[in-house]
């Protein structure tokens, strides 16, 4: 096999996997992967569409490798693979091993798998090729590729013919507008598509009807978790409440409004949470103090930046605690003093998108590559920026982007809720997260959102000088069209534009009916 994980791409010689012991399914997994080859053979060959059921823990996306690698891979189709995060990518990605794709029979020779989104080491759409087998992308990406008719992501689709199938991670949020005309226009030219999830229900009731369109054969296998547990193939929960001592803040308005309202935590709520440094360590501390009584765990977070935080967290206890030892978090932060006056000069809130909530101190340049924990090496941040930010050296006390040209593709924050869509305080948040980290420094001067009246529909994002406006403009349309994708789902109005501004340059602006100027 040549590949280059660092880039996520693999090409795998089939005669070498064929000669490997392919790993064997669980029961379960073999079912499941019987009964999707009936629906193969009977429909999945000719344009249907189902929904592949299975708990968490129970192996959604080693069935699914399987099940193509003994279906539509050995018959010569093409795979476009979609997930939300990077983190699923790279977990499909991962799952295409030669101890599971032996299975492809031949003729077929060799097997080509790439991963692409906006992530640092994957790979821009532009650099999708026509020989790729597996292209594994985020819909974020994928949706604009096929949007903008961009010319790899075209020749792609056009050699795979009528030979395409699309795997859908998560699929109880196909429904979402942006997605499902994805899916629709993909469906249009005979793809078939196979969901994978773990809750086949939409969470909101009024699009629940859109699950039965966009697949239309239905749940075409499935397992229980009880049943599972049963077999002593998943573990029964034991609830052992354990509390963190941390409070997260809130108005007692928001407070009144979400139990009012008898829907699920805020996002923001559960994100101040899943951004808590003291949460975290003392959930690392809990298994490091305990690891005897819990032996091998699994630990399911709220966040995908919570699981590194407390991987991180966890690294720092790899020595089980001795008779006269005691574990404390081991901690690389400066002391209370120093965090206090570095909150107080950056004005109390995040330098990187605003926000005033969960906020932590970074260390600009880590301290894992000589970084100090002196002031001047410090920064406020939220915990959704600190973990976007992750290692890297990035400091948003400059206004002045230190990079030497355009970054090739837009960073991928969360976007706003659906709940949120007409929420101006969240997409402001958004629009200066994702156009500060794009230029990686505090870049943006102003972000305009009114609401009400023109404002309301028309919004715009000022740079500061000596931040290069060419450099973001042939990102606009692709930002323009998560914002709508979000605004749509949240039944809002469509904006009517977007405008970035700089010192003495002339604006760019993106619009349903001008485009970009």
């Amino acid at each position: 096999m040549a590949a280059d994980k660092r880039e996520f791409f693999a090409e795998w010689s089939l005669s070498e996997c064929r000669d490997c012991l392919q790993q064997e399914p669980a029961p379960h997994q073999a079912k499941a992967l019987s009964q999707l080859r009936d629906w193969y053979e009977e429909r999945g060959r000719n344009g249907g569409a189902g929904i592949l059921v299975l708990p968490t823990g129970a192996g959604k996306t080693f069935t699914a490798v399987r099940f193509l690698a003994e279906g539509p891979l050995s018959d010569g189709y093409k795979v476009l693979w979609l997930a939300h995060t990077h983190h699923l990518l790279e977990q499909a990605f991962d799952c295409f091993r030669a101890n599971r794709i032996g299975a492809i029979r031949e003729p077929r020779r060799d097997l080509k798998v790439r991963v692409v989104s906006g992530t640092p080491g994957h790979f821009p759409p532009r650099d999708i090729e026509p020989t790729d087998d597996v292209v594994i992308g985020t819909l974020q990406t994928i949706t604009t590729a096929v949007g903008e008719e961009l010319e790899a992501m075209v020749t792609f689709l056009a050699t795979a013919g009528k030979k395409l199938f699309i795997v859908f991670d998560e699929a109880h949020h196909a429904p979402a507008p942006s997605y499902r005309r994805l899916l629709q226009g993909l469906q249009a030219s005979s793809a078939s598509v196979l969901g994978l999830t773990a809750t086949p229900v939409y969470s909101d009731t009024s699009k629940q009807g859109w699950l039965t369109k966009l697949f239309p054969d239905g749940i075409l296998a499935q397992a229980r978790a009880a049943e599972l547990m049963a077999a002593g193939v998943l573990a029964r929960p034991h609830a052992v409440p354990r509390k963190t001592r941390f409070e997260p803040t809130f108005e007692s308005r928001d407070y009144e409004k979400w139990v009012g309202s008898s829907k699920d935590i805020p996002d923001y709520l559960i994100d101040e949470l899943a951004n808590s440094a003291e949460r975290n360590a003392f959930i690392a501390l809990e298994y490091a103090e305990n690891r005897e009584k819990y032996r091998k765990t699994i630990i399911f977070t709220d966040r995908w930046y919570q699981c590194e935080a407390i991987a991180e967290a966890l690294d720092k206890h790899d020595e089980p605690p001795g008779p006269t030892r005691t574990a404390k978090p081991i901690s690389s932060e400066p002391d209370q003093a120093v965090k206090d006056e570095v909150r107080a000069r950056d004005g109390q809130a995040c330098l990187a998108c605003g926000t005033r909530r969960g906020l932590e101190v970074d260390h600009i340049t880590a301290v894992f590559v000589g970084g100090s924990s002196e002031a001047g090496n410090l920064q406020t941040l939220c915990g959704v920026c600190n973990r976007l930010k992750k290692k890297r050296k990035m400091s948003f006390r400059a206004a002045r982007s230190p990079l030497p040209r355009a970054p090739e593709a837009l960073p991928e924050p969360r976007l706003p809720a659906s709940a949120d869509a007409a929420n101006a305080e969240a997409w402001e948040r958004y629009l200066r997260r994702i156009v500060n980290f794009f230029y990686q420094c505090a870049a943006v001067g102003q972000v305009a959102i009114g609401g009400k009246g023109e404002g309301y529909y028309n919004w715009s994002v000022t740079l500061r000088s000596d931040n290069p406006p060419a450099w973001l403009g042939p990102h606009m349309k692709e930002l323009w069209a998560r914002i709508q994708g979000v605004r749509e789902a949240g039944g809002k109005a469509r904006l009517a534009s977007l405008r970035l501004v700089a010192p003495g340059e002339k604006d760019i602006v993106v619009s349903d009916h001008e485009g970009e100027e």
